[in-house]
């Protein structure tokens, strides 16, 4: 899978919708089988998560706008419903490639994992790319292969998953990375926390040179605000590509972020 994140300052998480808010409703059946208001088929146990027709129906069988309908017009008649239907729908329709936009940002914990564990299988089972984006790091570094991190809707970093979470080149991952907790007191307590400060730059109107020069903790008085760096793989991480003028000195330990005012 790969995945993007970022793309604004923010740093873990996702707000919005409660994963309870009521979704358009209509007849849970409606040209799928007898269903009850919950969007459970007719059949099925009660207590197992919703399912529908459409997720078993052959694709041969099953068109583009049905799978669109049936997520529109409410299914289930919770959010965390309509997220495990939609997966099931488009699953059905055997497709290469499935982009998801914050496929799990307004549902809890356990949801999220139902969700992620539905998007796996299916993978295993037909073979898909996922194309995931979101700003949870946790979920991200869950089912992403490979990771690209957008800052004002330009990609700053691509790494593979493990090699980025390991080893950030970027002062924008540097900072995202550095605000997950870490469920260990001592670890938590010694470790350096990279703060951004300033206002977020407007992404229709961004400023000059590198777009993160205004909040960069790292920034210097030359390039940074006049010329714009190119994404470039550096040889010492022929892996990584990173779009900083400085990735080399900050990876060298050479430059160090500058103390918050």
């Amino acid at each position: 899978m790969a995945a993007g994140v970022g793309d604004g300052g923010c740093s873990e998480g996702s707000g919005g919708r409660g994963g309870g808010d009521a979704v358009d409703t209509c007849d849970a059946a409606d040209g799928t089988g007898e269903g009850d208001a919950e969007g459970r088929v007719e059949g099925e146990e009660e207590g197992a998560p919703p399912m529908i027709a459409a997720a078993v129906t052959p694709p041969a069988q099953t068109s583009a706008a049905t799978a669109s309908r049936t997520c529109r017009t409410g299914m289930a008649t919770s959010l965390r419903n309509r997220d495990r239907v939609c997966g099931q729908t488009y699953g059905a329709l055997n497709p290469e490639l499935i982009i998801a936009d914050e496929p799990v940002s307004a549902l809890d914990v356990s949801i999220q994992a139902q969700v992620v564990n539905l998007l796996e299988e299916l993978q295993e089972r037909l073979g898909l790319t996922y194309l995931v984006i979101a700003h949870d790091l946790a979920v991200v570094r869950h089912i992403s292969d490979d990771i690209a991190v957008m800052y004002l809707g330009s990609v700053v970093e691509v790494a593979a998953s493990d090699e980025l979470y390991a080893r950030p080149l970027h002062p924008y991952t540097i900072a995202l990375l550095s605000a997950i907790p870490i469920p260990d007191p001592e670890v938590e307590d010694r470790r350096e926390r990279v703060l951004l400060t300033g206002e977020l730059p407007s992404a229709a109107d961004p400023p000059p040179g590198c777009r993160f020069h205004t909040r960069c903790p790292f920034r210097q008085p030359a390039r940074c605000s006049d010329e714009v760096p190119a994404l470039r793989v550096l040889e010492a991480f022929p892996g990584s590509q990173v779009a900083c003028h400085f990735a080399e000195q900050i990876a060298a330990g050479e430059l160090t972020p500058a103390s918050p005012p």
